[in-house]
């Protein structure tokens, strides 16, 4: 079954409906892994705004923060606010693939990010007290998450 997505900026996101599929290219600005529900979650900035995502399906690969990524991903809604479900991503060369003024969005310290802006989630909401914010992250095929490096923080 293929699923019809459409590029969009992450603000046009406040427009659209719960399972709309979306293609959005940003910066990773923060990485969150939930150790007591085994779940891992992004945000990922663009020059309209920033979004959580997450983790649902990705390619093995080690993804960390400041990288430029394209997400194929699936609008879900939590508290009447969105984020993505992934469905794919997969790092770019920001120079070589004409990105580069998303390497120039600025890293944002994790407490200074909301937890929501607009109609979008930020961070995830649901914080538990093993939800840890870090520096990368290795991802396996299929929902099976590892994680790795330096842990910035713990909420």
């Amino acid at each position: 079954m293929v699923f019809p997505y459409t590029l969009k900026k992450i603000k046009d996101i406040d427009n659209m409906y719960q399972g709309n599929y979306v293609l959005i290219r940003g910066r990773i600005v923060g990485l969150y892994y939930d150790t007591l529900y085994t779940k891992a979650y992004l945000t990922i900035a663009d020059g309209s705004g920033m979004v959580l995502l997450k983790i649902q399906n990705a390619v093995s690969q080690t993804i960390f923060n400041g990288a430029v990524v394209n997400i194929r991903g699936e609008i879900a809604e939590h508290e009447g606010k969105f984020y993505l479900k992934t469905k794919e991503i997969s790092k770019m060369q920001a120079v070589e693939d004409g990105y580069q003024q998303l390497t120039e969005i600025p890293l944002i310290d994790e407490n200074g990010l909301p937890d929501f802006k607009g109609k979008r989630w930020v961070k995830p909401a649901w914080k538990t007290e093993k939800l840890l914010s870090l520096y990368s992250m290795a991802l396996r095929e299929e929902r099976k998450l590892g994680w790795i490096a330096w842990e910035l923080s713990s909420f």
